[in-house]
């Protein structure tokens, strides 16, 4: 016997006797059942097909999500802390105020979906086609020295040099310090010799591409 509970009351939402719980949920879905705080956390649900489900509010804390259908979803407020997605489907799904806290992605597509004021915490989640969501206002990047840095548009990803870089909103991450794009064109640097030295020598194309964040959000904000 197969149980899906609710995190909140510890009332089960959809029992029976599956062999597992992937199959439980999959039924579930099937069949119409609402999901909503579902209790899933380090679940089993590789491969899963849990499209158009209503997923609000769902534990989903380390589960594994590799190659799982969530398309067209409802997973408003679910937490995906530490969860595994990798080859992901959440095309056209609604992630408003999901929280991404020590998610793995890799080929996670979540193109037409909406991750408004998501929290992220993992270089992997710069691995996100951004610009194919539907909408993506007010989401955070909290890095591991809990440094809040805001976006509301595609990041910039630069990979294949010494050091990663990301350009955010208001910050630059380059690998694993952060600078406001203030510090950053002021020449301030990081303090660290070698990531100084790398940033002397890409300065050419950084500097433009951090100015032209700038000026993008400045006009955002006057609009």
């Amino acid at each position: 016997m197969k149980q899906i509970k609710n995190h909140r009351t510890g009332t089960v939402i959809f029992e029976g006797d599956f062999a597992s719980l992937r199959d439980c949920a999959e039924r579930a879905a099937g069949d119409g059942v609402c999901l909503d705080f579902a209790d899933l956390a380090h679940a089993n649900l590789v491969n899963a097909s849990l499209d158009e489900t209503s997923l609000r509010c769902a534990r989903l804390h380390g589960a594994n999500l590799t190659g799982a259908n969530l398309s067209e979803a409802d997973l408003d407020g679910s937490d995906f802390t530490d969860a595994v997605l990798c080859n992901t489907c959440l095309c056209f799904s609604s992630l408003r105020h999901c929280r991404f806290d020590g998610a793995l992605f890799g080929a996670a597509d979540i193109t037409g979906s909406a991750v408004d004021r998501c929290v992220f915490s993992t270089l992997s989640a710069f691995h996100l086609n951004f610009r194919g969501a539907g909408s993506m206002d007010g989401c955070i990047y909290v890095d591991p020295e809990n440094i809040h840095c805001p976006f509301s548009r595609p990041p910039a990803v630069v990979a294949g040099l010494a050091w990663p870089v990301v350009v955010m909103d208001r910050h630059i991450k380059i690998g694993s310090r952060i600078l406001t794009h203030g510090r950053f064109l002021s020449g301030a640097g990081t303090g660290e010799y070698a990531l100084d030295a790398f940033i002397n020598q890409e300065k050419n194309w950084l500097i433009p591409l951090v100015e032209g964040f700038v000026d993008s959000v400045t006009a955002r904000l006057s609009a």
